[in-house]
């Protein structure tokens, strides 16, 4: 008898431990709706519908110095070379392939050279 009281009392344990992981969600439901503004930008230019006051601020003010080293994506207008629809069999050899990448690197490094 004892032993099944101990197994019940643990399937009880359990079942309000499962309970309780259901009340977290049900109590941000409401919150999660206050405060929230929702405005429709332009997916050209990402970050143009917010153009508020703070955020200006914000892009003035730079999180790093003239002597930090930072990381930036440049994403060039042109394809890369296998989407131009060069083959990739032997694309190493294929000269005009070489030549496309070979534009692709010189306007890859005069943006650099920009941003430097």
């Amino acid at each position: 008898m004892r032993k099944h009281l101990g197994t019940r009392l643990l399937s009880i344990l359990l079942v309000v431990a499962i309970l309780c992981g259901f009340m977290t969600p049900v109590g941000a439901v409401n919150a999660a709706n206050a405060g929230l503004n929702f405005w429709k930008v332009d997916n050209e230019f990402p970050g143009a519908g917010r153009m508020d006051a703070a955020y200006e601020e914000e892009a003035e003010q730079s999180i790093y110095q003239a002597s930090d080293l930072v990381r930036v994506s440049i994403v060039l207008k042109q394809e890369a070379t296998l989407e131009a629809g060069f083959s990739t069999v032997n694309v190493a050899e294929n000269a005009q392939a070489m030549s496309y990448r070979k534009n692709l690197l010189a306007v890859q490094n005069r943006v650099t050279a920009q941003i430097e």
